[in-house]
């Protein structure tokens, strides 16, 4: 920016965002936000961005890179054939009820079943296949410190799904890896293909979001990347103990919309 006033208005929008996040947490003591812009004027804020939070599903992103790290390092074949049998079953909804037992599906599939629908019989079965260890070595790779899988995706295992942990920093550090690093064409597609849209995108309209919820019976996560017109944001949302998680989403949606507001008007 380099017209008379940008240093005002940068330090309006920065207010402005500031006070949007307060806005937000409200004094709730579970709730984490951090926002960080991708292009144009660097702007990072964020309220309890460090603080550990259960992750829930939102963890299924790792398994993907431990699953694509494998795949290029010639460990796993990704168009290695997988019969639907072999993913197990759920007494939850599964986008594999679409399919008989006999039905063959690619490792890929089944990873993009993993990110599109965060369905859990397609992540137990990656976890079951990369193993703790490879996405303990994503973690160290990318500095994730207080980033853990610690349970698995089976029913019996959703029950202690709270182990699942990270921050909303470290969330974004996972998704702006995921934007940025060549070679996760797939990841990027099935992420902004996520069917699960009643957090972040749910008022943006026709605006891209690459992005991952986590959803328990007191938890609701959002993290992901905003295309909008006027430049990328990364923007999370890691809230626990919640009472009412529907309303949670619905003020997450409200908040996203803000902070795209909020960062249009560096474009003034």
């Amino acid at each position: 920016m380099s017209n008379p006033t940008s240093t005002a208005l940068l330090d309006e929008v920065q207010h402005a965002l500031q006070d949007e996040l307060h806005r937000f947490v409200a004094g709730d003591p579970f709730r984490s936000v951090a926002v960080q812009t991708l292009d144009g004027p660097p702007l990072r804020m964020d309220i309890a961005g460090d603080v550990p939070r259960t992750a829930a599903s939102f963890v299924k992103v790792l398994l993907a890179l431990a699953l694509y790290d494998a795949a290029a390092r010639g460990e796993v074949d990704l168009d290695q054939q997988i019969q639907r049998r072999e993913l197990g079953r759920t007494k939850y909804p599964t986008i594999l009820g679409a399919f008989e037992d006999e039905r063959s599906l690619t490792l890929r599939e089944v990873c993009a079943f993993n990110l599109m629908t965060s369905d859990n019989p397609a992540a137990e079965y990656l976890r079951r296949l990369v193993g703790p260890e490879r996405v303990t070595a994503i973690c160290d790779a990318l500095g994730l410190r207080n980033t853990a899988l610690g349970a698995g995706f089976s029913d019996d295992a959703l029950a202690s799904n709270s182990s699942n942990v990270t921050t909303a920093h470290e969330a974004l550090r996972t998704l702006i890896h995921i934007e940025r690093t060549p070679g996760l064409d797939d990841l990027r597609r099935f992420l902004i293909n996520y069917l699960r849209n009643h957090r972040i995108p749910a008022r943006l309209d026709d605006i891209p979001v690459l992005h991952k919820t986590g959803s328990l019976d007191t938890v609701a996560n959002d993290a992901g990347i905003i295309y909008a017109p006027h430049g990328r944001i990364a923007l999370a949302y890691f809230c626990d103990r919640q009472r009412d998680t529907v309303m949670t989403s619905v003020e997450i949606a409200d908040s996203a919309l803000r902070v795209l507001s909020i960062l249009a008007r560096l474009q003034r």
